[in-house]
């Protein structure tokens, strides 16, 4: 049988809820390599004035995360979106256990979406907001890539801007 082919002996059902949890602790681990070991110096600064600091982008991504699931999964619940950008930078130990405690958390999920949940009408009252979970999960996703390529470059411009030149 070629590669490709479907296995008669394999399950009918696809693990939706395992997949999904799997590729958003994978997101949250890539976060969580980024800011080892980085002082509070770094993750605190800031490379223009209207930027945001790495500290707080980690704050951001894990409060936002939380959001998607709970709108994905039919139970929308909110968070102080305005908190996770002005808080003081915390130190890479404090940022590592709050990113190991969302990963943690999302486990409450890996049992409880399906198929079901991406193709059901799903709305966040907060923002007046309607979609499949499908798109949930998509924006959810793209919103946490996007943050953590910001990290990455957050950390190449401190980088850049303390070299000797």
């Amino acid at each position: 049988m070629l590669a490709s082919m479907p296995d008669d002996n394999a399950p009918d059902r696809v693990d939706v809820g395992s997949d999904i949890v799997d590729a958003f602790q994978g997101l949250l681990r890539q976060l969580d390599a980024e800011i080892e070991g980085l002082d509070r110096e770094v993750l605190g600064w800031k490379p223009a004035p209207d930027t945001t600091a790495i500290s707080n982008l980690v704050l951001h991504v894990i409060g936002a995360m939380k959001v998607g699931f709970t709108v994905l999964s039919g139970e929308p619940q909110e968070r102080d979106r305005a908190a996770e950008f002005e808080a003081a930078p915390l130190s890479a130990a404090e940022l590592t256990a709050r990113v190991s405690a969302a990963e943690h958390d999302l486990e409450q999920y890996r049992d409880r979406l399906s198929v079901a949940d991406l193709l059901a009408i799903r709305h966040r009252p907060a923002r007046d907001f309607r979609a499949s979970g499908l798109r949930v999960l998509l924006i959810a996703w793209g919103h946490a890539t996007e943050h953590l390529a910001q990290v990455r470059l957050t950390r190449q411009l401190y980088d850049d801007s303390r070299a000797v030149r």
